[in-house]
């Protein structure tokens, strides 16, 4: 839904002729034009430490840019059958089994970058690397807990 959101925002929002614009939506993304520093740049927290930038995308081209994150860290918790999340793999219904913390996505809509986010997570590690080179994503970074992020912008 919030993909679904910015693109539909952005699209009513380019007629305005604005110098440019961000939208949050609970984390997900869109910035078009530039800041008055003459570009927009989103900073990609650690998933599990807020306080710190592992990471900055920045948007020079003034086109819109759109950027996803989804993971496991959040909405999530324990029961006396053990601990879920949010993210369900459709296969077995169940919390996905994933080598994935957090994967930030940018790709040509919200839409795209929503779902794609999700779907590497469910997926794993080795998804986000065929989207990208099949086109489908413009850029990722994948969190895990045994290594440093891993990102090809």
């Amino acid at each position: 839904g919030k993909g679904y959101l910015l693109d539909e925002l952005t699209e009513r929002l380019q007629p305005a002729n604005l110098h440019g614009f961000w939208i949050s939506l609970g984390g997900d993304i869109v910035c078009t034009g530039s800041d008055l520093d003459g570009e927009w740049r989103v900073s990609v927290q650690p998933a599990e430490e807020t306080e710190q930038v592992i990471a900055d995308l920045v948007n020079k081209t003034g086109q819109p840019l759109y950027v996803a994150t989804s993971g496991v860290t959040k909405r999530r918790g324990d029961t006396a059958n053990g601990a879920w999340h949010h993210l369900i793999n459709p296969q077995t219904g169940r919390p996905a089994s994933t080598d994935i913390l957090t994967a930030t996505v940018t790709s040509r809509s919200g839409v795209e970058a929503d779902v794609y986010a999700k779907t590497i997570v469910i997926a794993g590690a080795d998804e986000a690397s065929n989207l990208k080179r099949a086109n489908h994503i413009q850029s990722y970074i994948l969190q895990n807990s045994n290594k440093e992020p891993e990102d090809v912008l």
